[in-house]
């Protein structure tokens, strides 16, 4: 398998965890009355600590101490990702009246899409694969 796509497979791995722990945490926190958007708040921030963790680690294989600039960007990426994924279940929930489950899953799988990308080409890019123009 090459290298991209064993990274692909690694990322929804970690991907299937991290929106494991979204989701349950999302559903805890809407079945005892939280607002949809502030448990969609909390509950993807415990995913993205998660996700931090293994895709530096075992996904992009980064090793040494975490870099300050690649948190930051790591940060951001998922801040983006939260706000289009919030936009996402808010449209699909109160816009086109689906079901909060099933608006929670389909916002969850776009935001995957948009984490990958920027996680593979922004965050965590190998500085060899910089040097040899590979993705």
């Amino acid at each position: 398998m090459s290298k991209p796509l064993v990274r692909l497979v690694k990322f929804s791995i970690v991907g299937v965890m991290n929106s494991g722990i979204d989701i349950f945490i999302f559903a805890m926190l809407s079945y005892f009355g939280t607002h949809y958007l502030v448990a969609q708040c909390i509950s993807f921030f415990c995913g993205v600590l998660n996700s931090y963790a293994f895709n530096r680690s075992w996904t992009f294989q980064q090793k040494g101490r975490v870099d300050k600039r690649e948190f930051t960007k790591f940060f951001m990426l998922n801040l983006v990702v939260l706000l289009f994924t919030s936009w996402v279940l808010s449209l699909l929930y109160t816009g086109a009246s689906l079901p909060l489950s099933v608006s929670k899953l389909v916002s969850a799988a776009s935001g995957a899409f948009l984490n990958f990308a920027g996680s593979r080409l922004w965050v965590f890019r190998l500085s060899s694969e910089k040097k040899e123009g590979t993705l």
